[in-house]
């Protein structure tokens, strides 16, 4: 686990990064901060230190500590903690006025530490005296020098014994004790999860199990089905169970290999024994990282809920590092624990989306989409990890976004299903624009977002930019309808494709004319509703066919897409 360490103090610095080797080598991997916080005028040295974990937390939602220390004289909490302003503010002359030599001092470190969900505070102290022979005519003050601890100076005490050692240490304790906590905590998985191996599938095939609650793991699945052709290489199935969702991974044949890994040996048996694919092995255990890169990494039955709340973090940041640069995790999660109650089960973790999404953004991670909600009792999210080249996709379609890559030289393209909210405007590039704009702001990477819709001459371009919610409220039969008596049927299919870095535009409008058909046609082909009266003008549909009445491949020539990837290809 990775825990930073937030001072522009170099000095403190090193001294945490010597007592955390040796007290704390395998207990956290040290790292250190620079951010400057600014410091409110307060005697009490914890009122001090929360405001600065207040200021940190609204630049990171990563595990870090921040100290403080405070001087109290006897009974009195002055200077506590503006002493480092006394010291500033102070000579070798003026200081002792404030404070005699030989007066008995308290010296505190306050330790906070935030753990990416809760805030602890840890004190240590050491009682000593002011002492001004070792300190120098006109050098600063510190209390390194100015302190006594039993005859010793307070810079000369070994690093455990003075005031921020004592604190660590007990830093360090807590850190140890929520470690025999996890290691509690994954016994009782296993033997619980063991328990239901035999069955568990039957569990989930039945439409009233709890796992099947609001359509849960379907709506995992869903997402994974998404984005499993854009995949290739290799995969990790973390939490497999008895194999479902690795067997169903194994079904794109580009994966060459596929990792299942359970916390009980039992259902890595059933699952070994259910599936019959070379490329496909299982191991039992917990996930802590294996060097390896994965192009896929999945993880449906809600396994950062079940884990032990201090694991949450490191278990994200090894799934970030462990993803390959254009990789997919697709992860479920429990957001909301009083729907669908569980009383008397283990206790678990609701997390907010919000919360995620922050965790795997500073870890290089890309949030594409979204299937859920607060009120859900599950909700899926789906991440990338990109690379300078890439560009995210605006839509749900995975195939288009893969006819669209092999004309994109330049980038890489890649799906994003995340909605913003359209805004209510005529013109469909201005929509346009305020979607990508939206897109941007929350994946911080150029977007391509595509807007259109069907313009009919007799009707003043309705339905226009409410083409689908027309096709879905009215449908063909009462389009038709309104244009009941008219003579002229013309139209035209009107699109526009989008792209925005964050600071440019770029615009491409396709415009294909179009004949409304006198009747709702149909054929053997699939078609979106309007497709059955939208007829395309064009000198290679001299039979006046509808969209419904082409196959795919044929349909395509009258459409926008020969104009989008024109429109690519020069990006």
């Amino acid at each position: 686990m990775n825990i930073s360490f937030i001072s522009e103090n170099q000095k403190k610095t090193t001294q945490y990064q010597e007592l955390q080797n040796r007290l704390a080598p395998e207990l956290f991997t040290f790292a250190s901060k620079a951010w400057p916080m600014s410091e409110i005028q307060s005697v009490d040295g914890e009122e001090v230190l929360r405001d600065k974990i207040a200021q940190v937390q609204k630049k990171t939602r990563m595990p870090f500590f921040i100290d403080d220390v405070s001087l109290d004289v006897g009974s009195s909490a002055y200077p506590g903690a503006l002493i480092k302003h006394v010291l500033k503010n102070n000579d070798l002359a003026s200081l002792p006025q404030f404070l005699p030599n030989n007066t008995p001092v308290t010296l505190k470190c306050i330790i906070g530490y935030f753990d990416g969900f809760n805030t602890f505070v840890f004190t240590g102290e050491v009682e000593g005296v002011t002492h001004y022979e070792d300190c120098e005519q006109n050098t600063s003050l510190g209390l390194d020098q100015l302190i006594v601890v039993d005859g010793t100076p307070l810079g000369k005490l070994d690093l455990e014994k003075n005031h921020r050692g004592k604190a660590f240490l007990q830093f360090v304790k807590h850190l140890s004790d929520k470690k025999r906590e996890s290691k509690k905590h994954n016994n009782e998985v296993t033997e619980r999860w063991s328990s239901r191996a035999k069955d568990w599938q039957s569990t989930r095939e039945d439409a009233t199990s709890y796992v099947n609650h609001e359509n849960g793991y379907a709506r995992f699945d869903a997402e994974v089905k998404r984005i499993l052709p854009l995949v290739s290489g290799s995969a990790l199935d973390i939490g497999c169970g008895d194999g479902a969702v690795t067997r169903f991974v194994a079904s794109n044949p580009t994966l060459t290999s596929i990792f299942g890994l359970d916390i009980s040996p039992e259902m890595v048996k059933v699952a070994t024994e259910k599936t019959d694919d070379d490329r496909v092995r299982y191991e039992s255990g917990t996930f802590e990282g294996d060097g390896k890169k994965y192009d896929l990494i999945t993880s449906r039955g809600v396994i950062l809920s079940h884990m032990h709340q201090s694991d949450v973090v490191p278990a994200l940041t090894t799934f970030a590092e462990s993803l390959a640069s254009n990789g997919y995790l697709v992860l479920d999660y429990i957001s909301n624990l009083e729907n669908h109650d569980d009383v008397g089960r283990m206790q678990k973790n609701q997390l907010q989306r919000e919360w995620l999404v922050g965790i795997l953004s500073e870890l290089g991670l890309v949030n594409i989409s979204y299937n859920g909600s607060e009120s859900h009792r599950v909700s899926v999210l789906v991440f990338h990890k990109p690379t300078e080249q890439s560009i995210y996709f605006a839509t749900s379609n995975a195939t288009k976004v893969m006819e669209l890559q092999s004309k994109c030289k330049n980038h890489k393209l890649h799906l994003t299903n995340i909605e913003v909210a359209e805004v209510k405007h005529d013109d469909i590039v201005e929509i346009a624009k305020d979607k990508a704009m939206k897109s941007y702001e929350l994946l911080k990477y150029p977007v391509i977002v595509t807007d259109g819709g069907i313009f009919i001459n007799a009707l003043k371009g309705f339905p226009g930019p409410n083409s689908k919610q027309a096709a879905t409220l009215l449908g063909p039969k009462k389009l038709l309808a309104l244009l009941e008596g008219e003579a002229d049927r013309t139209a035209v299919r009107r699109n526009c494709m989008v792209y925005y870095d964050g600071t440019h535009y770029k615009v491409c409008v396709a415009e294909v004319p179009l004949v409304i058909s006198e009747s709702v046609t149909e054929s053997e082909y699939n078609a979106y509703p309007m497709d059955s009266i939208l007829i395309p003008v064009h000198e290679q549909n001299p039979q006046r066919l509808t969209y419904k009445q082409m196959p795919t491949d044929q349909r395509v020539q009258f459409t926008e897409l020969p104009y989008f990837e024109r429109f690519i290809t020069e990006l």
